[in-house]
């Protein structure tokens, strides 16, 4: 530590860290004096000291949506994944490491423990507890598409679910389909609702009742494949 550092060489541990980090008004002597003492011990800074120091920790989280009381992560969602890769080089090639949060991280003490320098957030849901938290807290935060409760936060990456799901709807009507069904998350995520509304207007406008399926979040892929058998073999037939 510094402070076998400091007793090596005789010198107090502000005077060590001074000469470690190029502060002070020191001796060039005594700098490389306290220099090949810390690589004669195997020196290496206090992570949490540094961070004290600097006022930042050098790593960024990525939280994905939780479910189910927590227990459940999304980790097997693919577009989860490709975000968490992007987010890892684009955190690299800064010099920051990249986090992924436990699902079960809640409340002021479990994200101060973390330490992290900001948060990305995915899909956060109607005034999303976590999102609460880290504003309190001072940590910098971005979300991959938005809290429906802030419609004006300026700290988005979004994506337009809306008329994504009209072009898809104008493809399978082009191709013949007369009732279209549509399956969605059964989750206050603003993708969710803009797809949702998307589909209804586009609905409304060409005279197609709504058939919507809301799938647990928990067990999504089983529970999608499930909807789905029941829509086809069901009254309500989607072409």
């Amino acid at each position: 530590t510094i402070r076998d550092v400091a007793a090596r060489v005789g010198l107090s541990t502000s005077t060590v860290s001074a000469a470690l980090n190029g502060g002070g008004v020191l001796k060039e002597s005594t700098r490389e004096r306290v220099r090949l003492a810390a690589a004669e011990l195997d020196y290496r800074p206090s992570r949490t000291a540094l961070a004290f120091r600097l006022g930042r920790t050098g790593s960024i989280a990525y939280s994905l949506p939780v479910v189910d009381e927590g227990s459940v992560s999304l980790l097997g969602v693919e577009a989860y994944m490709v975000g968490a890769r992007a987010a890892a080089s684009a955190a690299f090639d800064s010099g920051y490491a990249l986090t992924l949060t436990p699902p079960q991280l809640r409340g002021d003490a479990a994200w101060n423990m973390l330490g992290v320098d900001g948060v990305v957030l995915c899909d956060p849901e109607f005034n999303d507890e976590r999102l609460n938290t880290l504003e309190r807290l001072g940590v910098p935060v971005v979300t991959i598409e938005r809290d429906a409760s802030r419609p004006d936060s300026p700290y988005v990456v979004a994506g337009d679910y809306r008329g994504n799901a009209v072009k898809v709807l104008d493809h399978l009507r082009a191709e013949g389909a007369r009732t279209i069904a549509l399956l969605l998350p059964d989750a206050s995520w603003s993708s969710t609702e803009d797809s949702r509304r998307g589909y209804e207007e586009w609905a409304n406008a060409h005279g197609m009742e709504p058939i919507i399926r809301r799938v647990p979040t928990d067990r999504a892929h089983n529970d999608a494949y499930g909807a789905t058998l029941d829509l086809i073999s069901g009254s309500e037939r989607p072409d």
